[in-house]
């Protein structure tokens, strides 16, 4: 579910022109305005997915582009008086409604997010680690290994030995082990936590409890999943994700069930009466969203033919979660 509607933009970019941070160093005067740092400071808030767009030479001229040409629309419709028409008028009151109702929403989750982080801080303590991966045949039909589990566990026994002897588990990782994903990078996974999907969709979610037994340094006994055998070594010790680093993976996980919420709570606060030619229809969804802005027609091309990169834009719709 969107929490930022599409369309959403065209009426900040309007309150950001009109009104302005003004903050920080001018970037560039277009007529009796001027658009400063402080200004795509407010659009970075407002759209955080243009941050990385910002941080390329490319990228952020295009944006700076793309607010001057919004500035002189802004300042020529002014001009005209085109504000003054009630269609117009009409359709800034419908900006502004849905700005408002989409602040309560954001002011929610954020509180929901950091409830969420505060209560479950187990589902945020992380370590990184390594391993060397021999796997056998098995019976899925995706699985291409023909290798008999009998002899993966002859070669893993094996490199277990040299490890042992003192060999260096980050070369014999990059020679013997097969996982493509990381052996390239001396066996390191990367972080773990303990109830890890990208290790469970694998079949190696045993290897996240086992790390998490472990110190940092030390090297497992041979383990056994469901399509191999692994030695696993934990490279950094165990540590808790912070807020910052862990808020945009909660947002995704639980935005939806909080809208939920609160609309089903306010439905309580304020009663909804239907027209009569509406009394018989089914009562609307907790999930039903604000009205939507129209959006915005996308830019003229440029002399050379081909398209500008749309005017500061709300982010993708994430995929939909599955729910539990």
């Amino acid at each position: 579910m969107k929490w930022r509607l599409t369309g959403m933009f065209l009426l900040s970019f309007v309150i950001i022109i009109g009104c302005g941070k003004g903050d920080g160093k001018t970037l560039v005067r277009v007529g009796n305005s001027a658009i400063t740092q402080g200004d795509l400071d407010l659009l970075v808030t407002v759209n955080p997915n243009l941050k990385d767009r910002l941080t390329t030479p490319v990228g952020r001229q295009k944006i700076i582009d793309n607010y001057v040409d919004q500035s002189l629309l802004y300042q020529e419709s002014k001009r005209r008086g085109l504000h003054k028409k009630q269609i117009v008028k009409d359709k800034v009151d419908l900006y502004t409604r849905v700005i408002i109702s989409q602040a309560l929403l954001e002011e929610e989750l954020d509180k929901k997010i950091k409830e969420y982080y505060d209560n479950h801080q187990d589902e945020f303590e992380r370590l990184k680690l390594a391993h060397i991966y021999i796997p056998f045949s098995t019976e899925d039909k995706d699985n291409k290994v023909k290798r008999p589990e009998k002899k993966a566990e002859e070669i893993i026994n094996s490199v277990k030995e040299r490890l042992n002897k003192g060999e260096k588990f980050s070369e014999l990782a990059s020679q013997l082990s097969e996982d493509e994903h990381s052996n390239k990078l001396g066996g390191d996974i990367g972080y773990v936590t303990l109830n890890d999907q990208r290790l469970a969709r694998r079949g190696w979610g045993v290897l996240a409890e086992k790390g998490f037994a472990m110190k940092s340094g030390e090297m497992s006994d041979v383990v056994k999943t469901s399509n191999g055998f692994h030695v696993l070594q934990v490279i950094e010790p165990k540590t808790t994700e912070d807020f910052d680093q862990a808020e945009k993976r909660i947002r995704f996980r639980i935005q939806s069930q909080a809208k939920e919420d609160l609309l089903s709570e306010l439905k309580q606060k304020y009663k909804v009466v239907y027209a009569e030619e509406n009394a018989g229809k089914k009562e609307a969804p907790a999930v039903s969203t604000s009205p939507v802005p129209p959006e915005p027609p996308a830019p003229a091309p440029d002399a050379a033919g081909d398209k500008k990169e749309a005017a500061p834009s709300t982010p993708p719709e994430e995929p939909k979660e599955k729910k539990s």
